[in-house]
């Protein structure tokens, strides 16, 4: 990539927010426990050193206006992105997601062990078990990594990185990590971000995106009190409380 850029500064309220393990998280919708090399669609290439960098920026942490900006075009790519490959090329495999993560639920569940208690267990089973019942959900390319270290900013545009998780699937997957991160304390930045994408989620999709976020946490706590990674681990638990409480993202 041509210049010198930074990655955007997280914010550092929440650890989940400053995760280094993101990078090889394994809980991502459908139960995959590593990342899968796949090819990006041609239209990727158009995402990388769209902007050129501003070196004087480096470090510093932007301010509300701008990082609202950065979203808003970050929703622009991730549109495009997913309208790469759209239709009966990808639906196919958008369905066995959804399959895929109900069938796995019960494993994660099974290894999270005493880290769930039984009426979380029952929560979160009961919410990814309604996931088929919402129907077709929109297909496309996905990042499969969409959270903001794998969105690079120069303080005027932005551009995403990290494709090697990219395949088809249920676009509402890619929204899973911020919904259960960045949104949850700043819900302007999920605005911001879907006038860029151009649409809000439809119900269905609000359905799945909470469905999702489910599986999300139980294949959290499945891993990272096994692995010793308490920073997966907080989010899972966070994810946890939050569906307790609102019983929804």
């Amino acid at each position: 990539m041509e210049g010198d850029w930074t990655h955007w500064l997280p914010l550092r309220e929440s650890g989940a927010q400053t995760d280094p393990v993101y990078a090889r998280d394994p809980c991502l919708p459908g139960g995959r426990s590593s990342p899968r090399s796949r090819q990006c669609p041609a239209a990727a290439r158009q995402f990388r050193g769209a902007a050129r960098p501003d070196p004087d920026r480096r470090g510093r942490q932007e301010s509300p206006a701008r990082r609202r900006t950065a979203h808003r075009q970050a929703g622009q790519l991730l549109r495009r992105f997913h309208d790469a490959m759209t239709g009966p090329l990808v639906q196919p495999e958008a369905d066995t997601v959804v399959e895929n993560t109900v069938a796995g639920l019960d494993k994660h569940l099974a290894k999270a062990g005493d880290h769930l208690s039984t009426t979380e267990a029952e929560l979160l089973r009961h919410l990814v078990g309604a996931l088929p019942g919402c129907g077709p959900l929109p297909a496309g390319w996905l990042h499969g990594d969409f959270w903001e270290r794998n969105l690079l900013w120069n303080g005027q545009r932005c551009t995403l990185i990290d494709f090697e998780r990219s395949e088809p699937g249920p676009r509402v997957a890619d929204f899973v990590k911020l919904a259960t991160s960045l949104w949850l304390d700043h819900p302007e930045l999920r605005t911001a971000l879907f006038e860029g994408y151009g649409r809000p989620l439809s119900e269905a999709e609000e359905y799945a995106l909470t469905a999702f976020a489910a599986a999300d946490a139980a294949s959290a706590l499945a891993y990272g009190p096994r692995h010793g990674d308490p920073l997966v681990t907080a989010r899972g638990r966070r994810t946890v409380a939050h569906l307790l409480q609102e019983g929804r993202l």
